[in-house]
Parts: C-alpha cells; sequence; structure tokens
C-alpha cells in the first residue's frame, strides 16, 4: 500500500517548529541584531566624517571672505 506524502506547506510548517525548538528564531534574531549594531556604527561614522568637512568648509569659505574674494567665485586650476 502506498503511503500518502506530507504536503510542502506541511513540511514547512514542521521546519519552522524544529527550528524554533533548536533555538533557530534566537540566531536569526541576534544575527539581526549584529547586522543593525553594524548600520549604526557606519552611520554614525559617516556623520562624522560630514561634520568634519562641513567644519572644512566653513572654514575655507571664512578664509577665503577674509582675503577679500568672492566665495561664490569659482576658479580654474591650470
Amino acid at each position: 500500500m502506498l503511503e500518502k506524502r506530507e504536503s510542502y506547506q506541511d513540511y514547512m510548517r514542521y521546519r519552522l517548529r524544529e527550528g524554533q525548538r533548536k533555538g533557530g528564531k534566537m540566531i536569526d534574531r541576534t544575527l539581526a541584531e549584529n547586522e543593525i549594531a553594524n548600520m549604526q556604527e557606519q552611520v554614525h561614522l559617516l556623520q562624522m566624517r560630514i561634520k568634519e568637512l562641513s567644519e572644512m568648509v566653513y572654514s575655507l569659505t571664512h578664509k577665503v571672505s577674509i582675503l577679500g574674494g568672492d566665495i561664490n567665485q569659482l576658479e580654474l586650476e591650470l
């Protein structure tokens, strides 16, 4: 007599339950938390770089205006 095969959905439910029993859900959560922490670190580093570049632009603009130049004047280096 032939055995009835379980459906794909039943098989996936079974795998999901087994994964949760073995702590698979916790591993996924830890992986996601680590990924988020890495992304937040990158955002922080980018924000620090933006602040540094903004200060540099302000400093150079100030120097140009002190020397009597027009800050909106573009110069061509030859």
